[in-house]
């Protein structure tokens, strides 16, 4: 988990692993989808690691 100073999606939950992407909206109408397809998932996972990239922080900025 990586805490961000603004939520991208509010009221979503984007969950990104290796081979798949799992989206679920927090709100009424509850709606989740996942999908499978390698290259989406690929582009999903770049744009975790560019908001990783962009919000890194040292352990002890973390801690505050």
């Amino acid at each position: 988990l990586i805490p961000l100073p603004e939520v991208p999606f509010l009221n979503m939950c984007l969950v990104i692993g290796r081979d798949f992407v799992r989206i679920t909206r927090a709100g009424e109408p509850f709606v989740s989808f996942q999908f499978t397809h390698p290259l989406m998932c690929r582009a999903f996972q770049d744009y975790a690691d560019r908001l990783v990239k962009q919000y890194k922080l040292d352990r002890k900025s973390l801690l505050f």
